[in-house]
């Protein structure tokens, strides 16, 4: 399922299993929606950790706000600095991610 908002677009989902019926498997995908939802974020757990390196690349700096700060998101920023194209901070208390262009 997809949700539309005013800048972006997001995606959510479930994987069924012999014995899961078919409305729980929905109920998932549905809560997954509402719990990104209620976030307020701009930018969903699976989507943080891809932004970097296009941002890192763009010719101004950028900042967005995640649902959700995740290992592979640091671990991606601490990869993407080691390479000296920009600084990337996060602020854990916020969930903002700020990427300067060095």
């Amino acid at each position: 399922m997809t949700a539309e908002y005013e800048n972006s677009l997001t995606g959510f989902g479930a994987l069924g299993r012999v014995g899961l019926p078919a409305d729980k498997v929905a109920e998932m995908a549905c809560q997954e929606l509402i719990d990104f939802h209620n976030t307020g974020a701009a930018v969903d757990v699976h989507l943080a950790d891809q932004l970097l390196l296009p941002a890192a690349l763009a010719s101004q700096g950028s900042q967005y706000r995640v649902a959700d700060l995740t290992m592979h998101l640091t671990t991606n920023a601490w990869v993407i600095q080691q390479f000296g194209i920009a600084e990337i901070s996060i602020d854990e208390f916020e969930q903002v991610v700020v990427v300067e262009k060095l």
